[in-house]
């Protein structure tokens, strides 16, 4: 075995090649021409010039890296000095002669470093395909065949990782891939910062529009409340004119009633009195149905004189809680005075004797005085 090409060998898998590993590749090469040379099944008189006889196994020698091998019980031992490397070839016959000339051809190789014997030793050791062993390295252009068992998971997909077509690359090629890698690689990195870039801006554009589109509403809900506001500030005072309007015609209808029915205006010819044209308490009266007027239910009609001589008072700002109250009496009194039954009768003199005018009239003065004692109780 060659030194070179077992150091190259160490080399390019990186790993110790010790003499056991040696004698023991020595070992399955004998076996294996050991075998072959069996099947051919040779003649009794064999050729000794033939590079691989079959011979026995040789007992073990100092200065042989081989293991000691045991020499079969059916053949002598052969005892006497080895021949020399010139004298191999010799004119003996036998199994001694066979042994003698496998052993001077193996000590030969041994001794060479390089040529034809060793190339032709390292193609028989490696089957044929070379294991980095001289010849093997040029037949596949310095690349070696690592067996099945020495390979790693790496090493089975080799093409598929580039590196060998890399090797096979020249400098150029070489530099000219990996500037490519180099670009495909800040390309794929700019790419994606883009598309990132691009999300980003997306969001904030869609934040902002998000916060135009609340700013606005809250614009138009301020904008609508403040015209709400007004709307409600212009109709509460319309309506506290309005109630104070109808209660200065309540009044003027009250004296102008008292005035056609006082003791000076007797003998004339009053108007008659018909019920929309009575000074009721209630604001927005239209009709005598809404007073109850043969139904049992007068709560509503309570309510309604509460709101209209009691509520809402413009002249009342600004007066202390006793004379509020002080005001709310003398104004429940005088209603009292107004709607009594008994004192009412005047007047009823004057409504048109139509069917149920009269009493309707008088049902409804009857409600609403029972109305106010109710009032005047609470006070």
């Amino acid at each position: 075995m060659s030194s070179s090409s077992s150091a190259a060998y160490a080399t390019k898998l990186n790993l110790k090649d010790s003499a056991k590993e040696r004698a023991k590749r020595e070992e399955k090469a004998y076996r294996k021409a050991l075998r072959r040379a069996r099947k051919q099944k040779p003649s009794p008189t064999l050729d000794p010039s033939h590079p691989y006889p079959a011979s026995p196994p040789r007992p073990y020698r100092p200065d042989s890296t081989s293991p000691p091998r045991q020499s079969r019980s059916s053949r002598p031992h052969r005892s006497g000095s080895s021949p020399s490397s010139s004298s191999y070839h010799t004119s003996n016959s036998g199994p001694d002669a066979f042994q003698e000339t496998f052993d001077a051809h193996l000590r030969d190789l041994e001794a060479q470093d390089e040529g034809p014997a060793s190339s032709l030793w390292d193609w028989e050791i490696g089957g044929g395909y070379g294991t980095g062993l001289g010849w093997g390295d040029e037949a596949f252009g310095g690349q070696t065949r690592i067996p099945k068992r020495w390979q790693g998971r790496e090493s089975d997909n080799l093409w598929d990782q580039g590196d060998l077509v890399t090797e096979l690359m020249g400098e150029e090629e070489w530099v000219e891939s990996i500037r490519s890698g180099i670009s495909r690689r800040q390309a794929e990195r700019s790419g994606a910062w883009q598309r990132q870039e691009a999300l980003a801006r997306e969001a904030a554009a869609t934040a902002a529009r998000l916060e135009r589109t609340r700013v606005e509403n809250d614009r138009l809900e301020r904008a609508r409340i403040k015209e709400f506001e007004k709307w409600r500030y212009v109709r509460d005072e319309e309506a506290a004119v309005l109630k104070e309007t109808q209660r200065a015609q309540y009044d003027d209808r009250w004296k102008k009633m008292l005035l056609e029915s006082s003791p000076d205006s007797i003998g004339t010819d009053a108007p008659p009195l018909r019920f929309k044209e009575i000074p009721w308490p209630m604001f927005h009266l239209k009709s005598g149905k809404n007073l109850g007027i043969g139904g049992d239910d007068e709560g509503w009609i309570e309510e309604s004189v509460r709101e209209f001589l009691l509520g809402g008072q413009v002249g009342w700002k600004g007066l202390t809680e006793d004379e509020r109250k002080r005001k709310r009496k003398d104004i429940l009194r005088e209603g009292i005075r107004r709607y009594h039954p008994d004192k009412f009768t005047r007047f009823l003199a004057r409504v048109p004797d139509k069917p149920q005018e009269r009493a309707r009239v008088k049902t409804a003065v009857e409600q609403i005085s029972r109305s106010l004692m109710v009032l005047m109780g609470e006070q």
